[in-house]
């Protein structure tokens, strides 16, 4: 809605976040909690996504071993067939 008549990028991998300040968050009290916390926004979000991808992928890895097992006890035994030499 705040973007909808400037010329900022839109597309599916990009995404905006609005901070919403009263005049609560910029009192000269409260005015140096509220700059450090927007400043280490970033780096929180960034550490859960990082987190996310990790627990995703062990996920997957997880689901990939089990298939691998499945696959692996439908397998066909070997038939032991006895060799023998002409003499």
């Amino acid at each position: 809605m705040e973007l909808q008549n400037t010329e900022a990028r839109v597309g599916d991998n990009i995404g905006y976040i609005t901070f919403v300040l009263f005049p609560r968050h910029t009192n000269k009290n409260s005015r140096d909690n509220t700059i450090n916390l927007i400043h280490t926004f970033r780096d929180y979000l960034h550490y859960h996504i990082k987190c996310s991808k990790a627990y995703i992928h062990s996920r997957m890895r997880a689901k990939t071993s089990d298939f691998l097992k499945i696959l692996n006890r439908a397998r066909p035994e070997k038939q032991n067939t006895e060799k023998r030499t002409i003499t």
